[in-house]
């Protein structure tokens, strides 16, 4: 039997939780499911990536379920919910992220169907209430950090259990060549470069990682720092540039919008950091790991269930620009302890994160309740 599985996103953007989301249906068992998504709007690059890949899509924005405007349009959008669950035929509802959660759980009660909800950030107890995560009939949290929240709701956590994020180990392996990425941004063969991938936010430690490079650029000047992802506020991408400016970096420190080659991207690095200030799990962690290079991570989330701090990288304090600096330093003298430290972490992710593994415990999920 082929099962429908429809996939509720709040965003079109494909960043996060929705490239997880993206890597899933690419390789779901195609005999056994039949995915749809709900997209928010026509246009976007989730929606992009999924037609692409075959993916049938369908739109409806789900509104926020808590905004006060938003509330005279949570029946209708119930209403287009249910009827489109029926006309399908769905057998199970998968809300990528726990805004949706809502809507998800009140359309699978009355259309007697299972919904499974993706916890992808550490909650506080309103948000636990407020979305309804007791009436979801599974949790999957991405890390055992993110889970912990839920302990204070024995019911709720008795249905909770923890699937990390997965990689695909071929496509992020320490034998691609980065160069051109090299070339492109007119970086020297010789110069060392460290880097760190994200949206452009302050959760994400930007700042953490330009003053780190001020403090690195005073001894080893030969060094490149680049900065790869969107602003989710332009304001905030203004006043990281600001802060490059002031602190006379600017030709040393590198920003690119996203990028579709996060592989040969990750190949052009020697040194990845992820200073954020909260995590679920990073996906880029494992794929910077997977591509054997070391990693520098804040011991938030999951960080510290996927990076061994002194064997795979180092785990540093939040908002520690010193702490980060001293630990890109010590990596770029010893360039036997980058790459020991990188194929520790290509070996944790094979042994650990690969996709295979993801994708078949996240099947099995699927099967408790579609027996």
């Amino acid at each position: 039997m082929l099962y429908k599985i429809l996939y509720l996103t709040p965003s079109a953007n494909l960043l996060g939780a929705r490239r997880s989301l993206l890597i899933l249906l690419e390789n779901l068992d195609k005999e056994k499911y039949f995915p749809i998504v709900l997209c928010p709007k026509k246009d976007g690059e989730l929606i992009k990536a999924l037609e692409e890949k075959g993916i049938r899509t369908e739109i409806l924005r789900l509104r926020n379920w808590r905004k006060i405007r938003n509330i005279r349009f949570i029946p209708s959008l119930i209403y287009s919910l249910v009827k489109l669950i029926k006309k399908e035929k769905i057998n199970l509802i998968h809300c990528n992220e726990f805004w949706v959660n809502p809507y998800g759980v009140i359309s699978a009660k009355i259309t007697c169907i299972p919904c499974i909800t993706h916890i992808r950030t550490s909650l506080d107890i309103k948000k636990i209430k407020n979305y309804l995560l007791a009436y979801s009939d599974k949790l999957i949290t991405v890390s055992n950090e993110t889970r912990k929240p839920i302990e204070k709701f024995p019911k709720i956590f008795a249905k909770t259990t923890t699937v990390y994020n997965g990689v695909d180990i071929k496509d992020f392996n320490p034998n691609i060549k980065g160069d051109y990425v090299k070339k492109e941004l007119n970086i020297a063969p010789e110069e060392i470069v460290i880097g760190t991938i994200g949206q452009l936010y302050p959760d994400k430690g930007q700042k953490t990682f330009i003053q780190a490079a001020s403090i690195v650029l005073k001894t080893y000047p030969a060094t490149k720092f680049f900065i790869v992802g969107e602003a989710k506020k332009e304001r905030y991408k203004t006043q990281l540039q600001d802060l490059v400016d002031k602190l006379g970096i600017k030709d040393k420190v590198i920003f690119t919008d996203n990028r579709n080659d996060i592989p040969q991207i990750l190949a052009s690095i020697d040194i990845f950091a992820l200073p954020t200030l909260k995590e679920g799990f990073a996906r880029v962690i494992i794929e910077a790991m997977a591509c054997a290079k070391p990693v520098i991570a804040t011991r938030v989330g999951g960080n510290s269930e996927a990076v061994v701090d002194k064997m795979s990288g180092f785990l540093i304090p939040v908002n520690s620009p010193d702490v980060l600096a001293q630990k890109i330093i010590e990596l770029i003298q010893d360039e036997d302890k980058r790459k020991s430290m990188g194929s520790i972490g290509r070996e944790r992710v094979v042994n650990n994160f690969s996709l295979e593994h993801y994708v078949k415990k996240i099947e099995k999920i699927y099967e408790e309740f579609l027996k």
